[in-house]
């Protein structure tokens, strides 16, 4: 997904976002903190399917097998994963992405991402 910039955010942010931080550390605690409701769940598909029953949700996943949806957002501020993961890794000034873009970086991590989801598909079949 393209970041949404500012003088794009009425066409573009308000839409889902998929977000991956490899190797980051776990954000599921403290993003329950930002959400009225958190329930856990064993599988991508239990937990997309509890997310779609909500107009907004975040899902954070500590690894395959334990995955969150968080719902009702108690005034949660924009860009709050990017936030809670920059938060967590101790570097907080990164979180906001117009002062830290780093478009490039995102575009290679991107581009892994495809590459290896597309494997994955492949290999499914």
């Amino acid at each position: 997904m393209a970041v949404c910039a500012a003088d794009e955010h009425d066409h573009h942010c308000f839409h889902a976002h998929f977000l991956v931080f490899p190797g980051a550390q776990d954000v599921s605690v403290l993003a329950g903190s930002y959400f009225a409701h958190t329930v856990e769940f064993p599988s991508i598909s239990a937990a997309l399917a509890s997310g779609a029953l909500h107009p907004e949700y975040l899902l954070t996943s500590p690894d395959r097998n334990r995955l969150f949806i968080h719902s009702t957002p108690l005034n949660a501020p924009r860009q709050l994963a990017r936030f809670l993961v920059a938060w967590e890794n101790g570097d907080p000034h990164l979180a906001d992405w117009k002062a830290w873009p780093q478009r490039e970086r995102a575009i290679s991590i991107a581009n892994t991402l495809r590459a290896a989801f597309a494997a994955r598909e492949i290999n499914a079949d």
